[in-house]
């Protein structure tokens, strides 16, 4: 099997090096990329590669069973398209209708949820209320006719006429649909497919939701981080041991950091390193917010080793920083990075289990035995001689220094023929 089985590499005859340089692109990006866009920065001759590679990751963009939205929604439906002459109000022809959905987090915006939508009718509307919205949830809608009857919801219904002048209902949704629209006319320059549209619209909304995120190392940058800094040396280099912790604490400064905690280590690569351990454990109490060391190598004892520890760190919002590789996991192209070290540490397994069975071969064909090494065996004749003479089993086990069921195995055993 593969180890781009179950991936979006999955058929690609693409080098892994280019999709990482796509990542990357779409990742460091504020408004992402458009096709056009990828194809030239990658040197790619077709545009329907770039296209196709895009819509892969756009797919990949939606976490399978992620979370609704809670508290309360503002909800609305838009269109997608040219103008229509000829027709008013919500009719439609050829436009696309979107359902949004805005969660209000007090005067500012949440997360939100955009999704095409086929009419207007209220099971499409209450459809798409139930697979965005958490319910229990007090959702804000306009007066129109189809949100009525919302069950399972606390529904404030407000129809704009009956606002004071100057004040529209459902602020927010309306701010982000301007943003969509303005995001799909940019970037994209409104080429955009009705047949592919829910993936722009999940790019957007992944974008969106993670403009403020404090995950995957994305850390607040208006917050004095609490640093802990990691140094280590092998028993005969220890004279770099505070040229490490220097550059580690100028670093720190530099980002406007405090170094909280400072965990020196002197020791080979394979022994357990156990003030490593104590800085992991810091991290789990929450008593440092980003961990900086010098080198990867000083850190992870194999590929799999750091990319274990990296992932911990992003479960626990833990940001962590390497100043010889410049690897910074609370940036786009660092989180880009450690998607790199997830392929590298499976690459690394596989090499390791193809060599075990390559000797393991080679083993079989030169006539060694493989397995445990043979014991109470090697005794077999003794044993039965024993028995023979009188000796009960457990005399037998003690004389020859086995156990007792290696004994009643044998015993159990027909001799072979010689």
């Amino acid at each position: 099997m593969s180890v781009t089985s179950g991936t979006i590499f999955q058929d690609s005859h693409l080098p892994l090096t280019i999709w990482f340089r796509a990542i990357w692109q779409v990742t460091s990006q504020k408004n992402g990329i458009s096709a056009l866009g990828l194809q030239r920065v990658l040197g790619l001759g077709s545009y329907k590669t770039a296209w196709a590679m895009l819509h892969k990751l756009r797919r990949a963009m939606v976490r399978p069973g992620r979370d609704r939205l809670s508290g309360v929604v503002e909800v609305d439906a838009t269109y997608w398209g040219a103008e229509e002459p000829g027709l008013i109000g919500r009719l439609t022809e050829n436009k696309t209708l979107l359902a949004v959905a805005v969660e209000e987090d007090g005067r500012k915006i949440g997360r939100i949820r955009l999704s095409t939508i086929p009419d207007l009718t209220r099971a499409t509307l209450h459809g798409f209320i139930a697979a965005s919205i958490t319910p229990g949830s007090t959702v804000r809608t306009d007066g129109f006719a189809s949100y009525l009857d919302l069950d399972g919801y606390v529904h404030r219904r407000e129809v704009q006429t009956e606002q004071p002048e100057g004040e529209h209902v459902l602020p927010r949704v309306h701010l982000v649909i301007g943003l969509l629209k303005r995001w799909i006319l940019g970037t994209h320059q409104g080429a955009i497919g009705e047949a592919y549209l829910d993936d722009y619209l999940n790019e957007f909304a992944f974008r969106f939701n993670r403009r403020t995120s404090a995950s995957r190392g994305k850390l607040r940058a208006k917050t004095a981080l609490r640093a802990g800094l990691y140094a280590r040396v092998s028993t005969n280099d220890q004279q770099t041991l505070p040229m490490q912790l220097r550059a580690l604490r100028e670093y720190a400064a530099r980002r406007g950091w405090t170094a909280t905690m400072q965990v020196k280590e002197v020791g080979s690569g394979a022994a357990q390193r156990q003030m490593r351990e104590r800085l992991i454990e810091a991290a789990r109490r929450r008593e440092i917010d980003v961990v900086l060391v010098w080198r990867l190598d000083r850190w992870g004892r194999s590929v799999a080793d750091l990319l274990a520890t990296l992932q911990e760190f992003e479960h626990l919002g833990v940001g962590f920083v390497s100043l010889t590789e410049a690897l910074d996991l609370t940036t786009p192209a660092g989180r880009a990075m450690a998607g790199l070290l997830t392929v590298f540490a499976e690459f690394e397994r596989e090499i390791l289990r193809e060599r075990v069975r390559a000797g393991l071969a080679h083993a079989r064909e030169n006539g060694k035995r493989l397995g445990r090494p043979l014991t109470a065996a090697l005794h077999a004749d003794q044993i039965r001689k024993l028995r023979r003479s009188g000796l009960s089993k457990s005399q037998i086990a003690r004389q020859l220094n086995i156990g007792r069921t290696s004994v009643r195995r044998i015993l159990a055993t027909p001799p072979r023929k010689k």
